[in-house]
């Protein structure tokens, strides 16, 4: 349900692993990320794949981490990032907004 409505408000969701060592800091900064975003104008999620294989494999993580702007639902549309910081998800969400 979440995934049909990104068409009207985008979800920036983070898939990753406690395990993982790439995935180190990620979980921190994506939850100080959303307390910058009212959930009008992005949704912000995280899924442990560890926890919830179902969920990663809805968002298509096949490694972690995966960083993913969801727009509509069809993924093959979805832009991926590899940054780390708040400030350059922020840059780079406006410029796909």
């Amino acid at each position: 349900k979440i995934i049909n409505n990104s068409i009207n408000v985008p979800l920036f969701v983070l898939c990753y692993s406690e395990f993982c060592v790439h995935c180190h800091g990620l979980p921190s900064a994506f939850r100080e990320f959303s307390k910058l975003h009212n959930s009008n104008d992005l949704i912000i999620s995280m899924v442990d794949c560890d926890k919830d294989k179902k969920g990663c494999s809805i968002f298509h993580a096949e490694g972690t981490p995966k960083m993913s702007l969801v727009i509509g639902s069809d993924y093959r549309y979805w832009f991926q990032t590899k940054r780390r910081k708040p400030s350059d998800w922020e840059n780079w969400i406006d410029l796909l907004k």
